[in-house]
């Protein structure tokens, strides 16, 4: 672990000035197969797609593709560019010839950022099932999945790099792209099986990082050359079903090979994915955990985060700390005529008074990946 914080500490004083200075950063996560680990041809980035060709200096880009043997690709933090995907036959070191929808996301959700930075972390590798290789769950069916262990290893790797630059770090949301090495029929087993291993999976995610209400954005699988049609009905089914996961159609897009979007499509894919995800993480200010709802709850995250600096999902006013302004923020959200008896529980329940500005040290709350975990090897796997 303190290697990798070691050399991302290196990098980033290599590609200054986006890592010069304390910043706020929004945090993405792009994980599943090949077409959200992409198929873009770089070299065709021309015309009205050059603007995406050249590095973006202020998004930054942390790229993993685990592995159950030999062949794991580790980026640590770089500048976000073209290049960050290992398609069939890649050995050599990246960045290499292809690109996935994290190029326009990037774009997309940094120009509708104004306070923040933005930082990807992308896991994903090509042809790998959700019911085996990303399978969370270690306890009835054996170990967890290669694809989510080096998941839950990376994205807590990836968050504790930035911070330990002294940036001041939250996890806005997760873009998932993932499913045709599950669809292989259309019958009903097929979609009860997928729709159940998405559930869990996400519901996994949640858990694991410590946000129980995570955006997750869902993008459907190829539409143009048919079948795959029961995993397709399963993505938008599980959407409908759970808070905070919303679906992203692939009508209109354009594949290459029957199966992976072209270099226009992979653009515009991530396109889709940002606008989608920026309606679903505009939250009502005070609702720090982004249920819909400001109340009592809101106060515990922000009490439970009160004084840092360096997890913002009480930051209210995206100032880089967690304080009374942001305690203020929320108060002044609460619908009346709630506000005066939800602040009386919050100073019963955490001994806050909103008049006094006296500061107090107490312990923080740490999401469930701030415990360190152990890499397995691929033999206990």
């Amino acid at each position: 672990m303190f290697g990798y914080v070691f050399r991302s500490l290196i990098a980033g004083l290599l590609i200054c000035p986006a890592w010069c200075g304390a910043d706020v950063f929004d945090v993405y996560i792009a994980a599943g197969q090949s077409n959200m680990d992409g198929r873009g041809n770089n070299s065709q980035l021309t015309g009205g797609l050059l603007p995406f060709a050249a590095p973006q200096p202020d998004v930054l880009l942390n790229y993993t593709r685990p592995s159950d043997g030999p062949g794991l690709y580790q980026t640590g933090w770089v500048t976000l560019a073209p290049g960050y995907s290992v398609p069939p036959g890649f050995d050599n070191p990246l960045p290499s010839s292809r690109f996935g929808p994290e190029v326009s996301f990037g774009k997309a959700v940094d120009n509708n950022t104004t306070e923040r930075k933005v930082a990807i972390i992308k896991v994903s590798a090509g042809g790998t099932n959700l019911s085996s290789d990303w399978d969370p769950s270690d306890a009835i069916n054996g170990p967890k999945g290669y694809m989510y262990s080096g998941f839950e290893t990376a994205v807590p790797q990836a968050i504790q790099a930035l911070q330990a630059l002294g940036h001041s770090v939250e996890v806005r949301g997760m873009i998932w792209h993932q499913g045709e090495s599950d669809g292989s029929s259309d019958s009903q087993a097929t979609h009860d099986a997928y729709e159940a291993n998405l559930t869990e999976f996400i519901q996994s995610v949640r858990q694991d990082l410590g946000y129980a209400n995570l955006p997750f954005i869902i993008g459907e699988l190829e539409s143009v050359e048919g079948g795959r049609e029961a995993v397709r009905t399963a993505q938008a089914d599980v959407a409908a079903a759970m808070n905070f996961v919303e679906f992203v159609s692939s009508t209109g897009l354009a594949v290459a090979d029957g199966t992976h979007f072209t270099t226009e499509s992979v653009i515009e894919l991530g396109q889709r994915f940002a606008a989608t995800m920026q309606t679903t993480v505009s939250q009502v200010a005070g609702d720090f955990n982004r249920d819909g709802v400001v109340d009592l709850q809101d106060f515990q995250v922000w009490q439970a985060f009160e004084g840092s600096t360096l997890d913002a999902r009480a930051d209210g006013n995206n100032d880089g700390v967690v304080d009374d302004l942001d305690y203020a923020i929320w108060y002044s959200a609460v619908p009346e005529p709630e506000a005066d008896t939800l602040a009386a529980i919050a100073v019963v329940v955490g001994g806050f008074f909103a008049w006094t500005q006296k500061r107090r040290t107490h312990a923080r709350m740490q999401p469930v990946w701030a415990v360190a975990r152990t890499n397995r090897t691929a033999s206990e796997r």
